[in-house]
């Protein structure tokens, strides 16, 4: 197990101080270390941090009022996570107004430590673990841990895909289906749905061993738990995967001259996808090459086609077959 961040730890040393415990009251905590103010802001700042470790001088954090109560706690915590990381220095204000070229690689840097902080905070580790195995199930555990430790349904989203098993993915939508954000649990090799862009759940759904939905403030939280093996059902063509392969390739490749590479490309996904998952099954193996062959979507030319095709999964099964040694 990797060792924990200092702003992780710092939290859990804040933690241990007060014998804290969800639903946390970081309102009397964040009190022990600054002025807090809740009063509405402009524009699109949550929170405001003024006058850190400046000698002689309390801290002040302003929180946006504008906002919902359980983004507040959030933003309150993430505020005290400036406060307490001792290079978090001066004035700081989360203005997600903000471009990327204007924010800069030590802002972020500060923003995520602080995000930290303030996720280790509210949901400590420990507990979030117990929730997740008591759930049994991603939808479960999301609306369990946003309920109890009073945090919004995407702090609750983001804080357990980072310790879900491998084969998870979460989007979290508008009410038109535009992604707001996404993720993915470590060892997923599916990618997860593209942020700013209207959700696409044809391939997810279909090829999902459990899904589900959360509809909270006008926005919804889809998420997906994909196989960790596939059958390896009879495949309903009876040639080989070289001519199923070619037929997928005259279907989709308008050029002869494109089809080698096409071809090659197609190869070199399922050898290093096989040469990663050395030792184990052929339906683990398929679900794998599921799963990669997806991720390569984004990548556009014929990959956003591929798994679509009403032969790929017949060809991968024979590929696979052919890999392991278990059929033609």
């Amino acid at each position: 197990m990797n060792a924990a961040s200092f702003e992780v730890n710092l939290a859990r040393r804040v933690i241990e101080r007060f014998n804290l415990s969800p639903p946390v009251d970081v309102e009397s905590v964040a009190y022990r270390y600054a002025m807090v103010e809740h009063c509405p802001i402009p524009l699109q700042v949550d929170g405001i941090c003024l006058n850190l470790k400046r000698p002689g001088i309390r801290p002040t954090i302003i929180v946006n009022l504008d906002r919902p109560l359980r983004r507040r706690r959030f933003t309150l915590a993430h505020e005290l996570g400036h406060v307490l990381i001792p290079w978090h220095r001066g004035s700081l204000y989360d203005d997600f107004s903000l471009s990327d070229r204007e924010r800069t690689f030590d802002r972020w840097e500060m923003e995520g430590e602080a995000n930290r902080f303030a996720s280790e905070l509210l949901m400590p580790s420990d507990w979030i673990s117990e929730v997740q195995t008591l759930a049994n199930n991603f939808g479960r555990a999301v609306s369990w841990v946003q309920e109890q430790a009073e945090v919004s349904m995407i702090a609750s989203a983001i804080r357990l895909i980072g310790i879900a098993s491998a084969n998870h993915i979460f989007a979290h939508c508008d009410d038109t289906g535009f992604v707001l954000n996404s993720g993915r649990s470590p060892g997923t090799l599916a990618n997860a749905p593209a942020w700013n862009e209207d959700l696409d759940r044809s391939y997810l759904d279909g090829n999902a061993a459990d899904r589900g939905e959360i509809l909270a403030g006008g926005t919804c939280l889809y998420w997906w738990r994909f196989p960790d093996e596939v059958a390896l059902a009879e495949p309903n063509d009876p040639r080989d995967w070289r001519s199923i392969l070619q037929e997928i390739i005259d279907d989709l490749v308008a050029f002869d001259n494109d089809k080698p590479r096409v071809r090659q490309s197609i190869n070199g996904v399922i050898g290093a996808t096989n040469s990663s998952r050395r030792g184990s099954s052929a339906e683990e193996l398929l679900a794998a090459l599921m799963q990669r062959f997806d991720s390569k979507r984004a990548q556009g030319g014929i990959f956003p086609e591929l798994p679509r095709h009403p032969n790929f999964r017949d060809f991968l099964i024979r590929r696979v077959k052919t890999l392991r040694g278990v059929g033609p």
